[in-house]
């Protein structure tokens, strides 16, 4: 679905998952690989399919464009609309001052401190929709770190009703192994997608 000469797609959740689901099988075939950096590489080659998907410009520090290297204002992704950003950077020269419509960070590291400041940074930041993808060893740990990120999130008061839509999306496998390997039934079975709704709620993916 490439929308040419259109508007970028309103950003909420069930759009983001939708074409997150959709890119995620595009790059199937790549996905049985090892290592963190690797993992990390195919990953931003699915929010860069989103984006275009969705007519995003998607920023990165794995972005294509020499423009857009290094983690945007240290967001490891933002989704911004095409119809307002146009970057002309030059000497002396920003890109244009918008908001994004949606961030990522995606965090490798198992641990739930890390972790937890990830989804703290992404709290920080004035969008539509947040997005924390990390992964854990087995559904026990699945659940601890929902539990832990929901605790953080009512007792700190990160997530206000103006404060946008929040996804936490937790990988279930065991540390070391393959994030997820080619043939498995399905990437809803591997991936765990809580909506936060004054608690962090599993999403039913039909």
């Amino acid at each position: 679905m490439q929308l040419k000469g259109v508007k970028s797609l309103k950003m909420n959740s069930k759009i983001w998952l939708d074409i997150f689901f959709q890119s995620l099988k595009k790059f199937e075939e790549e996905s049985n690989i090892d290592g963190d950096a690797e993992w990390t590489a195919l990953m931003m080659k699915v929010m860069n399919d989103m984006g275009s998907k969705m007519n995003y410009r998607v920023v990165s520090r794995h972005s294509e464009s020499k423009l857009d290297s290094g983690e945007y204002l240290g967001i490891d992704v933002m989704f911004l609309d095409k119809t307002k950003y146009s970057p002309t950077r030059e000497m002396g020269v920003w890109d244009p001052f918008i908001l994004p419509s949606a961030v990522v960070e995606h965090e490798n590291d198992y641990s739930h401190e890390k972790i937890a400041y990830d989804l703290w940074k992404i709290a920080c930041i004035r969008t539509e929709l947040k997005v924390l993808i990390c992964y854990q060893a087995g559904w026990e740990q699945v659940d601890s770190l929902r539990k832990g990120l929901e605790n953080i999130i009512i007792s700190n008061g990160l997530m206000s009703k103006d404060n946008g839509e929040l996804l936490v999306i937790i990988g279930d496998g065991k540390e070391g192994d393959k994030k997820w390997a080619a043939g498995t039934p399905d990437w809803r079975s591997y991936l765990n997608v809580f909506q936060w709704n004054n608690k962090l709620v599993p999403v039913l993916l039909g």
